[in-house]
Protein backbone atom coordinates (compact mmCIF):
# COMPACT_ATOMS: atom_id res chain seq x y z
CA UNK A 1 0.00 0.00 0.00
CA UNK A 2 1.67 3.39 -0.73
CA UNK A 3 0.73 4.95 1.70
CA UNK A 4 2.23 2.93 4.46
CA UNK A 5 4.36 4.96 6.84
CA UNK A 6 7.31 2.00 6.19
CA UNK A 7 6.76 2.75 2.53
CA UNK A 8 7.19 6.25 2.93
CA UNK A 9 10.13 5.96 5.61
CA UNK A 10 11.70 3.93 2.88
CA UNK A 11 11.22 6.21 -0.19
CA UNK A 12 13.08 8.94 2.15
CA UNK A 13 16.09 6.90 2.78
CA UNK A 14 16.37 6.60 -0.83
CA UNK A 15 15.37 10.07 -1.81
CA UNK A 16 18.39 11.20 0.75
CA UNK A 17 21.03 8.68 -0.46
CA UNK A 18 20.67 9.64 -3.80
CA UNK A 19 20.56 12.90 -3.06
CA UNK A 20 23.19 15.27 -4.71
CA UNK A 21 26.29 16.23 -1.96
CA UNK A 22 25.67 20.24 -1.83
CA UNK A 23 28.75 21.78 -3.26
CA UNK A 24 28.93 24.46 -0.79
CA UNK A 25 29.41 22.14 1.94
CA UNK A 26 33.06 21.43 2.83
CA UNK A 27 33.72 18.34 5.39
CA UNK A 28 36.73 17.92 7.96
CA UNK A 29 37.92 15.53 5.90
CA UNK A 30 37.81 17.66 3.19
CA UNK A 31 39.58 20.78 4.69
CA UNK A 32 42.67 18.57 5.83
CA UNK A 33 42.81 17.04 2.23
CA UNK A 34 42.90 21.21 0.92
CA UNK A 35 45.49 21.83 4.34
CA UNK A 36 47.11 19.57 2.92
CA UNK A 37 47.64 20.58 -0.77
CA UNK A 38 47.70 24.56 0.91
CA UNK A 39 50.74 23.01 3.08
CA UNK A 40 52.70 21.84 0.01
CA UNK A 41 52.32 24.35 -2.10
CA UNK A 42 53.49 26.57 0.38
CA UNK A 43 56.78 24.57 0.77
CA UNK A 44 57.30 24.59 -2.54
CA UNK A 45 56.63 28.51 -3.32
CA UNK A 46 59.70 29.66 -1.12
CA UNK A 47 62.44 28.90 -3.44
CA UNK A 48 60.42 29.93 -6.48
CA UNK A 49 59.49 33.45 -3.89
CA UNK A 50 63.23 33.73 -3.76
CA UNK A 51 63.94 33.63 -7.55
CA UNK A 52 60.58 35.67 -8.60
CA UNK A 53 62.15 38.19 -6.21
CA UNK A 54 65.47 38.66 -8.37
CA UNK A 55 63.79 38.05 -11.53
CA UNK A 56 60.80 40.89 -11.10
CA UNK A 57 64.27 43.53 -10.65
CA UNK A 58 66.28 41.88 -13.09
CA UNK A 59 64.17 40.34 -16.04
CA UNK A 60 60.46 41.68 -15.70
CA UNK A 61 59.14 40.29 -19.02
CA UNK A 62 60.17 36.35 -17.66
CA UNK A 63 58.12 36.96 -14.31
CA UNK A 64 55.34 35.28 -16.24
CA UNK A 65 56.89 31.63 -15.84
CA UNK A 66 57.25 31.61 -12.35
CA UNK A 67 53.17 31.59 -11.91
CA UNK A 68 52.71 27.98 -12.40
CA UNK A 69 53.51 27.33 -8.67
CA UNK A 70 50.54 29.70 -7.78
CA UNK A 71 48.22 28.37 -10.22
CA UNK A 72 48.54 24.67 -9.81
CA UNK A 73 47.39 24.52 -5.88
CA UNK A 74 44.40 25.88 -6.77
CA UNK A 75 43.57 23.76 -9.72
CA UNK A 76 44.57 20.74 -8.33
CA UNK A 77 42.13 21.32 -5.31
CA UNK A 78 39.09 22.31 -7.65
CA UNK A 79 39.57 19.14 -9.58
CA UNK A 80 39.93 17.14 -6.60
CA UNK A 81 37.51 18.08 -4.32
CA UNK A 82 35.03 20.13 -5.91
CA UNK A 83 33.74 22.08 -3.42
CA UNK A 84 32.80 26.14 -3.41
CA UNK A 85 36.10 27.99 -1.68
CA UNK A 86 38.14 24.76 -2.34
CA UNK A 87 40.63 27.12 -4.62
CA UNK A 88 40.65 30.19 -1.62
CA UNK A 89 40.98 27.92 1.18
CA UNK A 90 44.06 26.24 -0.34
CA UNK A 91 45.44 29.75 -1.41
CA UNK A 92 45.18 30.90 1.87
CA UNK A 93 46.71 27.54 3.46
CA UNK A 94 49.75 28.01 1.59
CA UNK A 95 50.58 32.00 1.66
CA UNK A 96 50.35 31.44 5.48
CA UNK A 97 52.49 29.00 5.67
CA UNK A 98 54.97 30.55 3.40
CA UNK A 99 55.28 33.74 4.86
CA UNK A 100 57.75 33.34 7.62
CA UNK A 101 59.59 31.90 5.02
CA UNK A 102 59.91 34.73 2.78
CA UNK A 103 59.70 37.44 5.38
CA UNK A 104 56.31 38.83 3.40
CA UNK A 105 53.09 38.82 2.91
CA UNK A 106 53.70 39.27 -1.09
CA UNK A 107 52.89 35.45 -1.81
CA UNK A 108 49.79 35.15 0.25
CA UNK A 109 48.88 37.71 -1.69
CA UNK A 110 49.54 36.29 -4.64
CA UNK A 111 48.03 32.78 -4.31
CA UNK A 112 44.47 34.68 -3.17
CA UNK A 113 44.86 36.88 -6.08
CA UNK A 114 44.80 33.10 -8.26
CA UNK A 115 42.29 31.76 -6.04
CA UNK A 116 39.92 34.22 -6.33
CA UNK A 117 40.73 34.47 -9.90
CA UNK A 118 40.25 30.53 -10.43
CA UNK A 119 37.16 30.70 -8.43
CA UNK A 120 35.11 33.12 -10.28
CA UNK A 121 33.57 31.34 -12.85
CA UNK A 122 32.56 29.08 -10.72
CA UNK A 123 31.18 30.98 -9.02
CA UNK A 124 28.89 32.53 -11.93
CA UNK A 125 28.18 28.90 -12.19
CA UNK A 126 26.99 28.73 -8.41
CA UNK A 127 29.65 25.76 -8.74
CA UNK A 128 27.63 23.52 -10.47
CA UNK A 129 30.06 22.47 -13.30
CA UNK A 130 33.20 21.37 -12.84
CA UNK A 131 34.31 20.20 -16.27
CA UNK A 132 37.69 20.31 -17.97
CA UNK A 133 35.86 23.34 -20.10
CA UNK A 134 35.19 25.24 -16.93
CA UNK A 135 38.72 25.19 -15.51
CA UNK A 136 40.09 26.49 -19.11
CA UNK A 137 37.58 28.98 -18.84
CA UNK A 138 38.80 30.06 -15.16
CA UNK A 139 42.60 29.84 -16.63
CA UNK A 140 41.06 32.22 -19.28
CA UNK A 141 39.70 34.16 -16.61
CA UNK A 142 42.97 34.51 -14.64
CA UNK A 143 45.76 35.22 -17.40
CA UNK A 144 43.51 38.32 -18.20
CA UNK A 145 43.58 39.24 -14.94
CA UNK A 146 47.09 38.68 -14.27
CA UNK A 147 48.30 40.15 -17.50
CA UNK A 148 46.61 43.36 -16.92
CA UNK A 149 48.11 42.99 -13.42
CA UNK A 150 51.84 42.67 -14.94
CA UNK A 151 50.74 45.23 -17.19
CA UNK A 152 49.93 48.42 -14.20
CA UNK A 153 52.57 46.99 -12.11
CA UNK A 154 55.24 46.86 -14.38
CA UNK A 155 54.31 49.76 -16.47
CA UNK A 156 54.49 47.73 -19.28
CA UNK A 157 53.95 50.28 -22.17
CA UNK A 158 57.62 51.47 -21.49
CA UNK A 159 58.46 47.99 -23.07
CA UNK A 160 59.12 47.17 -27.20
CA UNK A 161 56.20 46.15 -28.36
CA UNK A 162 57.56 42.45 -29.23
CA UNK A 163 58.57 41.98 -25.64
CA UNK A 164 55.12 42.94 -24.37
CA UNK A 165 53.86 40.76 -27.14
CA UNK A 166 55.49 37.49 -25.54
CA UNK A 167 55.35 38.80 -21.92
CA UNK A 168 51.77 37.96 -22.15
CA UNK A 169 51.94 35.03 -24.63
CA UNK A 170 54.36 33.21 -22.05
CA UNK A 171 51.57 34.01 -18.98
CA UNK A 172 48.82 32.95 -20.67
CA UNK A 173 50.88 29.87 -21.80
CA UNK A 174 51.97 29.05 -18.22
CA UNK A 175 48.54 29.55 -17.02
CA UNK A 176 46.87 27.00 -19.25
CA UNK A 177 49.69 24.59 -18.76
CA UNK A 178 49.58 24.86 -14.88
CA UNK A 179 46.00 24.49 -15.11
CA UNK A 180 46.61 21.24 -17.30
CA UNK A 181 49.09 20.42 -14.73
CA UNK A 182 46.88 20.22 -11.86
CA UNK A 183 43.82 18.48 -13.17
CA UNK A 184 46.12 16.04 -14.30
CA UNK A 185 47.43 15.51 -10.52
CA UNK A 186 43.78 15.63 -9.55
CA UNK A 187 43.00 12.73 -11.96
CA UNK A 188 46.26 10.66 -10.08
CA UNK A 189 45.42 10.95 -7.51
CA UNK A 190 41.42 10.36 -7.68
CA UNK A 191 42.83 6.89 -9.80
CA UNK A 192 44.73 6.32 -6.11
CA UNK A 193 41.24 7.02 -3.73
CA UNK A 194 42.69 10.20 -2.33
CA UNK A 195 39.39 12.02 -3.49
CA UNK A 196 37.10 9.31 -2.56
CA UNK A 197 34.12 10.43 -0.54
CA UNK A 198 35.59 14.41 -0.15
Amino acid sequence: MLGHPNLLLYARRVTTASAPRAPHRISTRTLLTLAAIGVAAGIVIVPTSALAAIVWVAAPPVYGLLVAPYVIPAVLAQALVRRAGSALITGVVAGIIAVPFTGSIGSLSLFVFVAVFVEAPYAATRWRRWGVGMAYVAAGVLAAAYAFFWWITLDAETFPPLVRALTIAMLVAMIFAATAVGRLIASGLRRAGVGRNL
